[in-house]
């Protein structure tokens, strides 16, 4: 039960990367790991990326302070403060910041609002304690495990004109009891949207939700406090947007147990129909197969990515909403309506223990763009199910991890639904490794939509590239940020004397830390804007953005014990960009 939610939540990017590698037998020379290995090698080895003659700059706006002074695992005296920020913290005593994620983040007048998530990194691994898995502290990160490291989340505001932060958790711990606990409880405020002066932050209540949803609501304009609902019935909520002056936002709902007891999650998008009055009034427009992961208008269309369980009918899968009626909205008679116009393994993948989760996605010019999501190693756990006729030996696991892992994909599409339905690869692979069930050999085929990459290959040019994590429109470009786990998986391999090969690590380095792309017109490939984090290569995924006069970012950093004066600091980061020189004309063509 515990390993299905892992498979179905943002937050577990790595985990199986790490049970690959202090788990199984490191491997020999084997002549599959050759084959394997090289397919990446001569890809990635070669890549010359394109440039951006623009200026850009960018401004840290708000940055998590530390929270905490640590003095050690299991320390009596670690002493954790909440909410607020640390004042001293006396010798031998290490300032320690939790709050490690803007994950939820959305912008009403003046004010940026965003929550938080805690610890990220330490509560996944902690859900492995059972598995007998210690976790060395890093210079960076340090997990204490046992359910320790769990800290509620924190809700903040940033008025971009006084440019102030203001710390909004109080006024929820004040308002009442049930609302106190609801919010320490909540394991972290993954959305956030705001529209008709009510702004709502919602999250999973309790660890991976076991306990349902929980949404609060704040006046948008005087930043009065509306109160909280617990949705139990739920097991997700990830994106809101507005769309035609109505506010949309997809939840997933608890659905079918397979016979081997993981649970399917199917999903809902719902309109919200309240007031300030009234703000917990939602009708439900949209029923899906799989939990709605990213949602975007294009074309009098709602398009949701979702996110499937391993080995059921859905992985990374595009749903296309009804037509917006005359009043140019969704209601209630469109919820069955919803169709699947395209699924990663029916049109483009060719290996089934590799696995995949929707990504962002976002309209620009004619086109719908997404992204693709990947749990590195996740191919690996899978290997087994999808082929129980081929042992993983020594020399296997490896090559096994190497041929089922897939970077970051882009795709885009046109006129869906329709014959002259029209889909291409942007980044990807021409060619990907599969396994010959009759054989148990790997062999390096065409991958099943017989694409060559338009712009470049899986992950935008970077093997570590494994979360498109977010895709905004801004000053005529689409950006495109992601998770790049190099740093972290490679932090915690040389703390167990593993090391990721020196081949595949070279090229990788000027990489390390989340990487920013834009989209400049339709016809040419996605320019380079950030390759190591903003300047902190820590910040290991551009978690959320918000555009108007300015593209604001918030990052995902879970470095609680980068804390060091005059280093690069770990914990969230909130940044503001803008275009100084932009030699490219604003705007694309239809």
């Amino acid at each position: 039960m515990r390993t299905k939610q892992l498979l179905r939540t943002g937050v577990v990017f790595f985990c199986f990367v790490i049970l690959v590698f202090i788990s199984l037998p490191q491997p020999a020379g084997a002549g599959d790991k050759e084959l394997v290995e090289s397919f990446w090698k001569n890809d990635y080895g070669n890549i010359t990326l394109p440039s951006d003659p623009s200026v850009f700059s960018w401004e840290l706006l708000a940055k998590a302070k530390p929270d905490e002074c640590f003095y050690g695992i299991g320390d009596s005296r670690n002493d954790f403060v909440y909410p607020g920020d640390l004042s001293s913290c006396p010798a031998p005593g290490q300032p320690k910041v939790n709050q490690a994620y803007v994950w939820g983040m959305v912008k009403s007048g003046d004010n940026i609002w965003f929550g938080t998530v805690a610890n990220t990194l330490c509560q996944v691994l902690d859900s492995f304690a059972g598995l007998g898995i210690e976790i060395p502290p890093t210079k960076d990160w340090v997990c204490e495990g046992g359910g320790k490291d769990s800290r509620p989340p924190r809700i903040f505001v940033y008025n971009t004109k006084s440019k102030q932060l203001f710390d909004m958790t109080s006024t929820v711990l004040e308002y009442s009891a049930d609302d106190k606990e609801r919010l320490e409880k909540t394991t972290g405020l993954r959305s956030a949207g705001a529209f008709g002066n009510v702004v709502f932050l919602g999250g999973i209540a309790g660890f991976f939700g076991e306990k349902g949803v929980n949404i609060f609501a704040f006046k948008a304009d005087t930043m009065e406090y509306l109160g909280s609902e617990n949705h139990p019935e739920l097991s997700n909520i990830r994106q809101w947007q507005v769309i035609n002056k109505q506010l949309y936002v997809g939840v997933g709902v608890p659905g079918a147990t397979l016979p081997d007891g993981r649970k399917l999650s199917t999903g809902q998008i719902w309109r919200w129909i309240g007031s300030a009055d009234r703000p917990f009034r939602f009708q439900t427009v949209g029923v899906l197969g799989a939990d709605p992961a990213y949602i975007a208008e294009h074309k009098g269309r709602i398009f949701v990515s979702t996110w499937g369980a391993p080995r059921s009918f859905e992985g990374a899968t595009l749903y296309m909403s009804p037509l917006f009626g005359s009043d140019q909205r969704l209601g209630p008679e469109d919820s069955g309506g919803w169709t699947i116009v395209w699924n990663i393994h029916n049109n483009y993948e060719v290996e089934r223990a590799a696995f995949y989760y929707g990504g962002a996605l976002a309209s620009y010019g004619a086109y719908l763009y997404w992204g693709t999501m990947t749990i590195p190693g996740a191919g690996l756990m899978l290997f087994p199910l999808e082929h129980p006729a081929c042992k993983l030996d020594t020399a296997g696991t490896i090559t096994a991890f190497l041929a089922t892992y897939r970077p970051i994909h882009i795709f885009r599409g046109k006129d869906f639904g329709k014959k002259n339905q029209r889909i291409e690869l942007l980044y990807g692979s021409p060619k990907l490794p599969k396994l010959n069930d009759s054989t148990c050999k790997w062999e390096i085929v065409p991958n099943a939509a017989g694409q060559v990459p338009r712009f470049g290959l899986a992950g935008m040019n970077n093997f570590f590239n494994n979360y498109t994590w977010w895709m905004e429109r801004y000053h005529g470009r689409l950006f495109v940020g992601t998770m790049d786990f190099l740093y972290v998986a490679g932090s915690f391999l040389d703390a167990f004397g593993v090391t990721i090969p020196e081949e595949i690590k070279n090229f990788a380095h000027p990489f390390s830390g989340a990487d920013l792309h834009s989209f400049v017109s339709l016809d040419l490939p996605a320019l380079p804007v950030s390759l190591n984090g903003l300047g902190n290569y820590l910040n290991y995924g551009i978690r959320t953005m918000v555009a108007d006069d300015f593209l604001y970012l918030g990052t995902a950093n879970p470095m609680n014990l980068a804390t060091e004066p005059g280093q690069p600091q770990g914990g969230w980061e909130l940044y503001k960009l803008r275009i100084e020189d932009d030699v490219y004309d604003p705007g694309v063509t239809e």
